[in-house]
């Protein structure tokens, strides 16, 4: 038996009558029987039992095991887009839309947030899509390279390449699992931003992230800088474990600047975690650089790191 937090106002059921996904009054997506791939390819038959939102092809599929979306998920939003004929529009009973399955990109857009759903995660454009949902539970489908992120995000004067996941307003408060695979290649140059890594800034506990390995990274930033987490949460951290990192990461800053191969600042649980490659700071006040984390706030339980292979 499920549980709202809102009564539910819209479900989608398969021609079974299971209920596949429902749409609560407060714009919230339940799809917790499901796992759900985002900017995935929507399968077009074979869909018995199946909950399906098409345009001329199919853009949504729900099942009792998969949600296929060939956008994203984008919550939180003030104010949802104009519709056209083929979306659909779930609005609550004062006549608000809450919710809106867009025919024409793929993308569902929500009032409130995603909920109760494993989101995979199969290449780089499906990673930087995380910062859509920053409390979601994402896993990882497969290993992949993110080269490509060399030349993402042109500002004018150089590639910024991948955008941290997380930032001080909005921290990563998720959960994240590599289930062992790789990702190759992430490049980040922001040498005026802070708490830059994969996860820029990830708190609050449960915030989790576990099981991944990056090789070959090439991340820069100002302060707080690691390869895989800037800040583990200044004041209220999350956990780290079973990861590693290689690669270069470095800080630009000139004075108080925590920079670490891993994480850069921590105040949180780092467990069975290492780093190799080079770690760098151009800070001539106050600057830490370390191999694994630049700088711990507060050990709130011992870091035991695993042996680089």
């Amino acid at each position: 038996m499920r549980h709202y937090a809102n009564p539910p106002l819209w479900q989608a059921k398969a021609t079974d009558g299971t209920v596949v996904m429902t749409v609560d009054s407060a714009g919230n997506l339940d799809a917790s029987s499901t796992t759900v791939q985002t900017n995935a390819t929507v399968p077009q038959s074979g869909l018995t039992n199946s909950f399906v939102i098409k345009s001329t092809t199919n853009r949504f599929v729900f099942n009792k095991t998969n949600a296929y979306i060939a956008g994203s998920i984008l919550e939180s939003q003030s104010s949802l887009p104009a519709t056209n004929g083929s979306d659909l529009v779930v609005k609550n009973s004062g006549g608000t839309a809450v919710a809106l399955f867009e025919t024409t990109t793929g993308n569902i857009y929500l009032k409130a947030k995603s909920c109760g759903a494993t989101i995979k995660v199969y290449n780089c454009t499906d990673l930087q899509n995380m910062k859509n949902n920053l409390s979601g539970t994402y896993e990882l489908a497969n290993s992949f390279s993110c080269a490509t992120t060399t030349t993402w995000n042109w500002d004018g004067s150089k590639y910024q390449g991948f955008e941290p996941v997380g930032s001080s307003t909005s921290p990563f408060t998720g959960k994240f699992d590599g289930k062992g695979y790789q990702i190759t290649g992430l490049y980040i140059n922001r040498p005026t931003a802070y708490s830059v890594g994969l996860f820029g800034i990830i708190n609050s506990s449960p915030a989790e992230i576990k099981n991944v390995g990056l090789l070959n990274v090439n991340i820069t930033g100002n302060n707080n800088v690691g390869g895989l987490v800037g800040e583990n949460g200044m004041a209220n951290g999350g956990t780290i474990s079973n990861s590693y990192s290689t690669g270069v990461v470095s800080s630009s800053g000139s004075s108080d600047t925590f920079v670490g191969g891993l994480v850069g600042l921590s105040n949180g649980t780092i467990s069975n975690s290492y780093s190799t490659g080079v770690v760098s700071s151009s800070g001539s006040s106050n600057a830490d650089a370390g191999g694994l984390v630049g700088y711990i706030i507060l050990a709130q339980s011992p870091i035991p790191m695993l042996p680089a292979p």
